[in-house]
């Protein structure tokens, strides 16, 4: 398993996923999204509009400005609340 960054390299919904591979990562994310889409709750809308930009994503063509990131086992990830 590999860890797998979701990067919107400018503000937006940040999304990091284990998984085998960047293709099983992307379909796990576009999963997870339209599972959320449909519950009720009160970011409903918010998942709904992210699995639009997201349902029809590939490798090749994710959304906005988004980039995935691969992190191998023992990867330490260091980063500041400010």
């Amino acid at each position: 398993m590999k860890l797998f960054y979701f990067n919107p390299n400018t503000y937006g919904g940040e999304f990091f996923v284990m998984s085998k591979s960047k293709e099983s990562a992307l379909e796990n994310l576009k999963k997870y999204l339209k599972e959320e889409s449909v519950k009720e709750g009160e970011n409903e809308d918010w998942y709904k509009e992210e699995y639009g930009y997201w349902k029809d994503a590939t490798m090749d063509s994710l959304p906005f400005k988004y980039t995935i990131e691969e992190y191998e086992e023992g990867k330490i990830i260091e980063s500041e609340i400010a």
